[in-house]
């Protein structure tokens, strides 16, 4: 996920995050964030040309915010189809 602005090197539980691919959900293993993007790293991998869904719910403690202490706000799930394949580099 990339947002429009820095993020402080505040890393969410990866329960915060919901990912399902092709209508199932898959294990967030790992979240790190970096400038202003997000990184998830799932159980399994992600096929070329799969559907995916993304959601983000605010947790109580250490959510997503910028350098300032701004949070983002808890994001419904928004809709992507996976245009990476293996061995692309990010």
């Amino acid at each position: 996920m990339t947002y429009s602005l820095s993020l402080a090197s505040i890393v969410p539980a990866s329960s915060a995050f919901i990912v399902k691919v092709k209508g199932q959900t898959r294990t967030v293993n790992t979240v790190t964030v970096a400038g202003n993007k997000v990184t998830l790293t799932l159980a399994s991998p992600v096929a070329y040309g799969d559907e995916v869904t993304v959601a983000y719910n605010k947790p109580a403690t250490n959510p997503l915010q910028t350098p300032q202490g701004g949070q983002a706000q808890t994001m419904t799930a928004r809709n992507v189809t996976n245009s990476r394949q293996a061995g692309d580099d990010i």
